[in-house]
């Protein structure tokens, strides 16, 4: 047997001694419980544009950060289409957490030097052929 598969084997036989100790799992194992809504808010039109004017965006620059285009900004905000889950769920977080969208926005924002030094480390990760796109963003 491989290392990774003795590995496997010997936490699933740990984990059944513990089930069978009944003792609580947190006394051998790190547990994590996360609340969190089941399925994000609903977003018609007034909201979505709430949203976006929130971070002082045109619809272009607010659909390059959701990476949709333009008129799906527009279909949104004028009711004739609503947001995907993924992206209800990321308009969720933008309305709750303004402070680290802002502080984002700024790093995104900075001038070409601080940003060449802000994305030194992850130039390493990009996948090859692809290229990163800038967009301007007003920051209040």
């Amino acid at each position: 047997m491989s290392k990774a598969g003795q590995k496997i084997l010997n936490a699933l036989q740990e984990f059944s001694a513990v089930l069978e100790s009944g003792e609580p799992l947190e006394n051998h194992f790190t547990v994590r419980t996360y609340a969190m809504p089941v399925e994000p808010a609903e977003y018609d039109g007034p909201a979505v544009r709430a949203v976006r004017e929130r971070y002082s965006m045109s619809q272009g620059v607010f659909a390059r950060f959701l990476c949709v285009s333009s008129a799906t900004i527009q279909s949104w905000e004028q009711g004739r289409r609503v947001p995907s889950p993924i992206a209800r769920r990321l308009l969720d977080e933008m309305a709750a957490s303004p402070e680290h969208f802002r502080a984002r926005f700024a790093q995104l924002t900075a001038p070409r030097e601080t940003q060449a030094l802000l994305s030194s480390t992850s130039e390493r990760n990009k996948k090859p052929g692809r290229s990163a796109k800038k967009a301007r963003v007003r920051v209040n």
